[in-house]
Formats: structure tokens, C-alpha cells, sequence
């Protein structure tokens, strides 16, 4: 039922049901207010969700494989520097990409940054994303001891020697972009054909794009991934209750700590 289109009772025009307003008037769309209840997902035309989705996915991917192969030369002479400067221009890509995307529909997203609470929820995503990992690590190392997976080791490399980059990029912009790929875009997605599927499936790609599946020991990668499913399934619930911008202040919180739970370790 959630790829319908609606005729807008101003001007007539037909548009997805599931926008927050008309297109062509920009009328609030009402009905979808009153269904709505405690949702704060903003829908946007699901052609675009799947772009959102296409550069989530692959945009990314492909941005890094293109990078390695044009500054092959500075990755071989110095392979964190090549690190940092292929993981930036990538993000910076990913991002370009995804306000190409949403560029008509920002309206939709600042309307909700206009009150405090989808920053009070994202503090409370924070903690309960990080108390959450806390938990499961102790529970997993309890069963199999873990270590420090490969993405986390290169994410440590980078924020020891490039700090401030590292801030910007993986504190900020990176959290950035993969709420708007995979919440806005994977998760209001699936959410219009069914909550659990939603929920499930986008924990599950959350924690697969965060598998190193170069690192020899997978079992330690397979275990560790449970803590990225969990984070999440807990943004996507921060995105549905608070919006967009709820999950993405949680999660560039959480990375922010990460960073300098990183930054004081070395100080240590």
C-alpha cells in the first residue's frame, strides 16, 4: 500500500502518498501527518530511495576503488596517508551524492531540526548504542574472546595520525552520509513494505558494510558484527521516533567517542 500515489486535494496533481507534502504545491500532505502517529520518517519518491540505497552500496565502494587506483603511488609510499586520503575523497563523494539526491526535499529534513528533541534522542541513541555494544562485548568475550577487528584497526590508524581529518571525516561526514544511505534510503524503503523487515534488514546491511571479510580470522569479524547489527537497529529506531536528524546526531556521537576514547588511549 505505500507505493501509491495520492491526487493532492489543492491542485489535483498526483504524488506518493508517503511524501510529507506536495511537489508541485507543497501542501502539507495531512493524511500522512494524521497516520504517521509517533513516526518521524521522512519519505522521499522511492526512485530515490534506491539511488540513495545504489550510493550507499556501491557509490562508496566504488569511489574507493577508483581513488586506490589514481593515487596508487602515495598509497605504496606511505599506506596511511593513501588510507586517509582515499577514505576522504570517498566520503566527500558519498556526500556530494547524497545531496544531489535529497537537494529537493531539504525542506523536509530542516523542518525537523527545528526543536531539541531529535538531539535529545540522538544523546540517548548514543548511550544506548554504545551501553548496548558494552553488553554484548562482555557477553561475547565471556563465550570466544575477541580482538580489535580490521575495520576498527584501520579507523585507529587513521585517527592517531590524522586527528582533526579524522574527526571531520569519520566523526562527522561518515556518520552523515550512511543515515541519509541507510536510513533514509534503505530503511524508509523497506519500511514501506513491512516494519520488521525494515528493522532487520537494514541492521543487517549495517553490519555487513563494517565486515572485513579481508581479515583471516571471520569468526572474530562474524562476532563483532553483532554489535554493528545492534547499532543498527538502534539508529533506525532513533530515525523513526526522532528523524533524520535524531540518528544522525546519535551516531556522529558515537563516533566521536570512539575517537576519543582512541585519542586518550594514546595518551595514556
Amino acid at each position: 500500500m505505500l507505493f501509491k500515489k495520492k491526487n493532492c486535494p489543492h491542485c489535483e496533481s498526483e504524488y506518493d502518498e508517503m511524501l510529507d507534502y506536495c511537489p508541485y504545491c507543497k501542501k502539507t500532505n495531512e493524511e500522512l501527518i494524521q497516520h504517521r502517529q509517533f513516526s518521524q520518517i521522512t519519505y522521499l519518491p522511492f526512485y530515490r530511495q534506491l539511488i540513495l540505497i545504489g550510493i550507499a552500496l556501491f557509490g562508496f565502494l566504488s569511489a574507493q576503488i577508483l581513488f586506490s587506483i589514481l593515487f596508487n603511488g602515495v598509497y605504496q609510499a606511505d599506506n596511511i596517508k593513501g588510507t586517509m586520503l582515499i577514505n576522504t575523497l570517498s566520503y566527500l563523494v558519498f556526500f556530494g551524492g547524497i545531496i544531489a539526491v535529497i537537494y529537493p526535499y531539504l525542506r523536509a529534513f530542516w523542518d525537523r531540526l527545528k526543536s531539541f528533541r531529535p538531539f535529545l534522542i540522538g544523546i540517548v541513541t548514543c548511550i544506548a548504542v554504545v551501553g548496548g555494544e558494552t553488553l554484548i562485548n562482555l557477553i561475547i568475550n565471556q563465550i570466544h574472546p575477541t580482538h580489535t577487528g580490521g575495520n576498527q584497526s584501520i579507523a585507529e590508524l587513521l585517527v592517531l595520525n590524522y586527528p582533526v581529518v579524522a574527526i571531520l571525516i569519520l566523526g562527522i561526514i561518515g556518520p552523515i552520509c550512511e543515515e541519509f544511505g541507510y536510513r533514509v534510503g534503505l530503511f524508509s524503503f523497506l519500511k514501506r513494505v513491512h516494519p520488521v523487515l525494515a528493522y532487520l534488514g537494514t541492521g543487517l546491511v549495517f553490519a555487513l558494510i563494517h565486515f572485513d571479510f579481508t581479515n583471516p580470522d571471520l569468526i572474530n569479524e562474524l562476532l563483532l558484527s553483532i554489535t554493528y547489527f545492534w547499532a543498527g537497529i538502534v539508529f533506525s529506531l532513533s530515525y523513526e521516533i526522532g528523524g533524520i536528524g535524531a540518528s544522525s546526531f546519535g551516531h556522529i556521537l558515537n563516533n566521536l567517542f570512539s575517537i576519543i576514547i582512541i585519542l586518550v588511549g594514546l595518551n595514556i
